[in-house]
């Protein structure tokens, strides 16, 4: 720690914190983005070789043309839900993140829908199973938690998207 941060009395230096929450707020807003493309790309994928379609592995398939605009917007709307809950005092994301996780799954199996009804039919499915899905989620966390501690944490490459 920096002694000299501390010369102002605890105060933190305004001048270095607001620049640094910018950056920190535009960079996970396309965290977000860049996220929800390749979870719907993964979920695609996942479908097609259930179903033994052959088509080709494409995990940039929603950051193409045609869906680009829509992946910007589904990420945008997922990102504005987990402000919106986070300034809600925190609590709300517990609730929202089910609706969230939903969201995905639903823009990569019906991509032609429009953002809006992605995000009722995401809180629709969401408040429907809402306990059923969360229990799983915490679960699956807890569990790929484990496998990543009996992997001597290398396991994390292999399991981070498992409780997804």
């Amino acid at each position: 720690m920096d002694p000299e941060a501390l010369n102002n009395g605890g105060e933190p230096n305004w001048a270095i914190m607001l620049p640094f929450y910018g950056l920190m707020f535009v960079f996970s807003f396309f965290a977000m983005i860049i996220g929800v493309g390749f979870k719907a790309a993964f979920f695609r994928i996942c479908k097609q070789k259930e179903f033994n379609e052959a088509v080709g592995d494409d995990y940039l398939y929603f950051f193409k043309k045609p869906y680009l605009g829509k992946t910007v917007k589904v990420g945008a709307a997922t990102f504005l839900i987990t402000i919106v809950a986070y300034l809600l005092c925190v609590l709300p994301v517990i609730y929202a993140v089910v609706p969230i996780s939903i969201i995905n799954v639903i823009y990569a199996f019906n991509p032609d829908l429009s953002v809006s009804e992605i995000v009722k039919a995401g809180f629709k499915l969401g408040n429907k199973k809402w306990l059923i899905t969360f229990g799983l989620m915490l679960v699956a966390g807890f569990l790929a938690g484990a496998v990543r501690m009996l992997m001597c944490f290398i396991g994390v490459l292999a399991t981070s998207a498992f409780s997804y």
